[in-house]
C-alpha cells in the first residue's frame, strides 16, 4: 500500500481584516477574527504596529482641536489649548501664543484657510491681496480672529456690517458660526449667530473672493425639520452640509447657480471633526451605523458592515460618541471611538482601501498593555483626538493628533520604539496580538492530522512571539502553546570579520525573514492561531546593569517594558487527511 503524501496549504493573506458579523465559523480565510495594534499589509502578512510620541514637553491644559496653517513662511500646526489659540513652526515641538486671556470658549474652535482676492483688489492693500490666513471660528460664542503667521487680529461680527455692495468690500468682518469652510472662492458658515440668536440650520456665505465682507442676503436655512448642523466640508466641486440624520449637498460656484438638495436621510455625521476627506472619497461617522463613504460621483457607501455590532453591544459608548474623530494619514483612514466605558477616545479604527476587495479594518490601542488579554485595554489606556497630515516645509510627512487626555500633541506612525512615549519619563507598553480565523483545510467535518507547522516571520530585530492553537472550532478546551523566535543581533560578529570578545555570536544579518517550525498540532478538524508578541524589559539610557559595569562609570538606568517589533508573512499547515467514514 502507497504512503500517503502529506498536503500543504498556505496562508499568507489576511487583507480581509477585522470582521465582528456573525460567528467565527463564518470568517474567509483572510479575515481575523480579532486583532490589536498590527498593521494588515496589502500585499499579505502583518506586523506590529508602530509606536506614538508626544511632541511638546511642556503640556497644554486642555488641548481640543488641531489643524495646520500653510500660509506662513514657515507651515504650523495651530492647538486650540482651552479657551487660547497656540501655534508651532516646528511640527510640535515648541508652541507659542496667538491668543490668550479673551473670552471664555466652552467648545471647539475651527479654521479655514482663505484669501482676499478680489478682481481689482478693490480696498485690499497690495501686501494682503492674495495672501492666505487662516480664519478661525470660536464656536459662535465670540467672533472671529485672523491669524497671518504672526500676528492675530479680532474681526468685528458681521451682523452689525452687512456690506451688499459687491464691488466696495470693506473687509475686516466675519459672522460668529460654530462651522467654517472655504468652498469654491467663498467663506461659508454654518450654526451661525446673529443678534443674539442661534440660527442652527443656517449656512452663510461672503462675497466671492472676499472672506471678511457679506450681504445680509446671502444665507439658507438647511432643511425644515429643524435639527441642527453637526458639520461642513468642501469635497470635490461641491459643499457637504451634515447634521446628524441627513447630509445635504450645495452645488454650483456662484449666487446664481447655488443649488442645495439632500443627499441621505439615513444617515449624517456626530460632529465636525468625525468628517475628513481624501483624494478617493469623503468619509463620516454617523452616531447610529458607523463609517460611510462619499464618493466624488456623490454615491454613498456603508464602511462599517463588518464592526457594526459594536454600536450596538456597548464597545463603542453609545454615550460618549460624539467624541469621535475621524483623520486621513498615511493614505488610510483612522477612526477614534470612546471605548466601553471610557468618556474619552482610546481605541482607533483603521481603514485601508487597499486591503482586500475595497478595504478592510483593524484596530489599535495606545499604550494598552495587560497581562491579562491582549485585545483589552489596560487602565493607563490613552488615546486620540482631533488628526492631521501635517506637511512641513522640509517635506517630511508628521502624522499628528491631540491626546485624548489633551496635555500633548502626538507623532503617530514612529518606528524608532519599542513602547509608547505618552509624555517625559513616561513609557508605556502596548499589545499586539492577532487571531486567525479557522483554517478548515478541506471539509469543516473531516478530522486532519497536523504536523509541525512553518512561520515565514519578519527577522528585523530580536522577538518571542507567543502563539496558541485553537482546535476544533474551540478556543477554551485544551489549546496548545508555543513560542517563536527570532534573534538578530545589532552588533554580531561572524567567524573571521571580528576580534574574539567584540560582540554576540551570530548568522547573516542579511535576511528579511526568517522560517521558524512549531510543534505539531495533532488531530482536528480545523486551527486557529493566536499570535502576539511578547513584552521584553528594555533599559533606558547608557545606565549600569548590575555586574557589567564598574562602579561609578554611570548612572543606574531605569528600566521600561516594551515589545519589539515583529511580523508574520506566511503560515505553512501540513497534515494528513484522515479517511471520512
Amino acid at each position: 500500500m502507497a504512503r500517503r503524501r502529506p498536503k500543504v496549504e498556505e496562508f499568507t493573506d489576511w487583507t480581509g481584516g477585522l470582521n465582528y458579523i456573525g460567528d467565527a465559523f463564518t470568517l474567509a480565510p483572510n479575515e481575523v477574527i480579532d486583532c490589536l495594534n498590527v498593521t494588515l499589509l496589502p500585499r499579505g502578512g502583518f506586523q506590529r504596529r508602530k509606536t506614538a510620541c508626544f511632541t511638546n514637553a511642556e503640556p497644554f491644559a486642555e488641548a481640543r482641536n488641531m489643524w495646520a496653517y500653510y500660509g506662513s513662511t514657515d507651515p504650523q500646526v495651530m492647538v486650540q489649548d482651552g479657551s487660547d489659540l497656540r501655534f508651532s513652526s516646528d511640527s510640535g515641538a515648541t508652541f507659542g501664543v496667538a491668543l490668550s486671556g479673551g473670552a471664555s470658549i466652552g467648545g471647539m474652535m475651527r479654521a479655514a484657510t482663505a484669501a482676499r482676492n478680489n478682481v481689482d483688489g478693490t480696498g485690499i492693500s497690495a501686501e494682503d491681496l492674495g495672501r492666505e490666513r487662516c480664519y478661525v471660528q470660536r464656536n459662535g460664542e465670540a467672533t472671529a480672529v485672523r491669524w497671518d503667521g504672526d500676528t492675530l487680529t479680532v474681526l468685528a461680527d458681521a451682523h452689525d456690517n452687512y456690506n451688499s455692495n459687491y464691488a466696495a468690500p470693506n473687509g475686516g468682518n466675519m459672522p460668529k458660526a460654530r462651522f467654517i469652510c472655504s468652498h469654491s472662492g467663498f467663506t461659508f458658515h454654518a450654526y451661525t449667530h446673529e443678534g443674539g440668536v442661534a440660527h442652527t440650520t443656517r449656512i452663510r456665505w461672503s462675497h466671492p473672493n472676499e472672506p471678511e465682507d457679506y450681504a445680509e442676503k446671502d444665507w439658507w436655512d438647511v432643511g425644515g425639520d429643524g435639527e441642527p448642523i453637526t458639520g461642513m466640508v468642501s469635497f470635490n466641486a461641491n459643499l457637504y452640509v451634515f447634521k446628524r440624520k441627513s447630509v445635504w449637498v450645495l452645488s454650483g460656484y456662484d449666487n446664481d447657480t447655488f443649488q442645495l438638495a439632500r443627499l441621505s436621510d439615513a444617515a449624517g455625521a456626530v460632529s465636525q471633526e468625525a468628517i475628513v476627506t481624501s483624494p478617493q472619497a469623503l468619509f463620516f461617522f454617523d452616531p447610529h451605523d458607523g463609517v460611510f463613504a462619499i464618493a466624488p460621483d456623490g454615491s454613498l457607501r456603508w464602511l462599517w458592515s463588518n464592526l457594526a455590532v459594536m454600536i450596538n453591544d456597548g464597545r463603542v459608548n453609545a454615550a460618549q460618541i460624539g467624541r469621535t474623530t475621524c483623520g486621513w494619514m498615511d493614505q488610510r483612514l483612522w477612526v477614534s471611538v470612546p471605548w466601553r466605558d471610557d468618556d474619552v477616545n482610546t481605541r482607533v479604527f483603521v481603514f485601508d482601501p487597499l486591503l482586500g476587495q475595497g478595504g478592510g479594518w483593524y484596530q489599535y490601542a495606545y499604550g494598552n498593555y495587560t497581562d491579562a488579554d491582549p485585545f483589552k485595554n489596560a487602565s493607563v489606556t490613552f488615546g486620540l483626538g482631533a488628526m492631521n497630515e501635517f506637511r512641513p516645509i522640509d517635506g517630511q510627512i508628521h502624522y499628528l493628533a491631540v491626546g485624548s487626555g489633551g496635555h500633548h500633541l502626538f507623532r503617530v506612525e514612529c518606528d524608532d520604539d519599542l513602547y509608547d512615549k505618552v509624555g517625559p519619563d513616561d513609557n508605556r507598553a502596548f499589545s499586539s496580538a492577532l487571531q486567525t480565523a479557522w483554517y478548515r483545510v478541506g471539509l469543516a467535518g473531516a478530522q486532519k492530522r497536523f504536523r509541525r507547522p512553518r512561520f515565514v516571520l519578519d527577522a528585523q530585530s530580536s522577538a518571542t512571539v507567543n502563539t496558541t492553537v485553537f482546535r476544533n472550532y474551540e478556543t477554551s478546551f485544551q489549546p496548545r502553546h508555543m513560542s517563536l523566535s527570532v534573534k538578530t543581533s545589532a552588533n554580531g560578529i561572524v567567524w573571521g570579520q571580528a576580534n574574539w570578545g567584540e560582540g554576540d555570536w551570530s548568522g547573516d544579518e542579511s535576511r528579511d525573514q526568517v522560517v521558524v517550525r512549531g510543534r505539531a498540532l495533532g488531530a482536528a478538524y480545523a486551527v486557529s492561531f493566536l499570535f502576539s508578541g511578547e513584552r521584553e524589559t528594555v533599559w533606558d539610557g547608557d545606565g549600569s546593569l548590575w555586574g557589567l559595569a564598574t562602579w561609578g562609570d554611570a548612572e543606574w538606568s531605569a528600566s521600561y517594558d516594551g515589545v519589539p517589533p515583529w511580523g508574520l508573512n506566511a503560515i505553512d499547515l501540513i497534515y494528513l487527511p484522515k479517511a471520512v467514514r
